[in-house]
């Protein structure tokens, strides 16, 4: 019921909301700009690009996801003759990787706490009404197809690690597959690798320093096993970033940068570095600047911690700076769902701790999961800081984030859920955040369609 419901809000918004409203980078169809144009690209040519992808807005990007949406544009207009030439058709994908990915998290969810539904469905209506996640559920950019493969291909490392001997050579290589995908649709997929090695080497570990000659035998076979994991994820998940580069000269570390310097009114490259750090001005989390504040005259956005928790709710739009119902629900949002994700972080030391007495195996998954969490948040504060501007202080660059926020809120749950009165509380706050975000969407379809009109 819950995942059902966060649907239909998803559905919702969805059915308003323009290809050209609410999109990062959007562009134009039939254009070499923004990822429409890349999408309406594999429509016309039915061909990779055959230029320098830094020439054209976005194209830089592995085509996965936008040779999908091509394919499913061409099917539908197809079998619907009607439907010819909407392109807003597209937005099904994205609506679907998100719906994958919350029944996902659910379901790695139940894979630690398995025993304690309360928590997990209170942990669960906190993703699935991730505004977040519902402004992603309309983009057409690769954001959402990243998010999902990502989370499945953390999910079946997990369950390798654990059924590693009846089913290992088959969960070995649907990871491998799903991790190589990842990177056919973001370069940021591979934030992965970390935790699922971890996984890999544990269990590779354990059964070498095991003495018995029965269990050589399983050492090969884990082995042999990862061999067929890189024979597999290598080519898949690299071979877009080495054509570019043999025929192109394209490093692989290119990013597009179309605005840079100090003239551009988002550019932080001025402010040292730990000032933007340890800048907690209580102005950044003040009702008046609820949503990202480019550069004023008075005040811009500047920590990457405040702008994370910031755009996790509004991703980098204003809605509107008006002082309306949005804006007072969107603080009440920010407020939620930032106390709800510091109650789990203070939980990461018992996360881990809990297993500590207990079997290897769950102690090594935990570990797993907490080194996902310091991996997003490098590879987030390194971007901040390698493109320093306001725009890169995004959550959408490490939305898998989630998962671990969830995790750990699960963790906090299950510390006080013997206190009734605790427990009561943060079902109402879930319950308000919940709420909130559907009135939320609700009540920005009419300022988007005035906006459209």
């Amino acid at each position: 019921m819950i995942m059902l419901a966060s649907m239909a809000i998803r559905a919702f918004y969805v059915s308003y909301i323009s290809i050209y409203q609410n999109q990062h980078d959007g562009g134009i169809p039939y254009s070499l700009g923004g990822h429409v144009g890349y999408i309406t690209w594999y429509l016309t040519e039915n061909r990779l690009p055959d230029f320098d992808v830094r020439t054209a807005d976005q194209f830089w990007h592995p085509p996965l996801h936008y040779y999908l949406c091509s394919r499913l544009l061409k099917l539908v207009w197809t079998l619907f003759p009607s439907t010819n030439g909407n392109i807003e058709i597209a937005q099904l994908l994205p609506f679907l990787y998100i719906t994958v990915t919350i029944y996902l998290v659910w379901r790695i969810l139940c894979h630690f706490f398995k025993e304690d539904s309360l928590i997990v469905n209170l942990a669960l209506s906190f993703v699935a009404f991730q505004p977040g996640l519902v402004i992603r559920s309309a983009m057409l950019n690769n954001d959402s197809l990243v998010l999902m493969l990502s989370v499945l291909s953390f999910f079946l490392a997990l369950k390798w690690h654990e059924l590693w001997e009846s089913k290992g050579m088959v969960l070995m290589i649907m990871t491998a597959l799903t991790f190589g995908l990842s990177l056919m649709a973001k370069k940021s997929g591979a934030v992965v690798a970390l935790p699922i090695a971890i996984l890999f080497l544990h269990r590779f570990f354990v059964e070498l320093l095991k003495k018995q000659e029965k269990d050589s035998r399983k050492v090969t076979g884990i082995f042999l096993q990862f061999v067929v994991f890189l024979v597999i994820a290598a080519p898949v998940g690299l071979w877009w970033y080495v054509r570019n580069y043999a025929l192109f000269g394209v490093p692989f570390d290119f990013f597009w940068n179309i605005k840079n310097g100090p003239e551009y009114e988002e550019y932080l490259g001025n402010i040292p570095a730990l000032t933007r750090v340890f800048d907690f001005d209580p102005r950044h989390l003040s009702y008046r600047n609820t949503y990202l504040q480019y550069k004023t005259n008075t005040f811009q956005d500047i920590n990457p911690m405040i702008a994370l928790w910031k755009s996790a709710v509004s991703d980098v739009w204003s809605w509107t700076y008006e002082d309306n119902k949005i804006k007072k629900i969107s603080y009440i949002l920010l407020l939620i769902r930032t106390f709800m994700v510091l109650l789990g972080a203070v939980m990461i030391p018992r996360f881990i701790g809990a297993e500590i007495r207990k079997k290897s195996d769950a102690l090594i998954q935990r570990i797993a999961v907490v080194s996902l969490f310091v991996a997003q948040l490098i590879s987030y504060y390194a971007f901040c800081f390698e493109y320093p501007y306001v725009w890169t202080m995004d959550y959408r660059y490490v939305e898998m984030i989630i998962l671990c926020d969830a995790l750990f809120l699960c963790t906090f749950l299950e510390r006080i859920k013997k206190n009734k009165v605790l427990t009561m509380l943060m079902g109402f706050l879930t319950a308000v955040f919940c709420i909130g975000s559907v009135a939320f969407f609700i009540l920005a379809k009419s300022l988007f369609l005035n906006l459209w009109s």
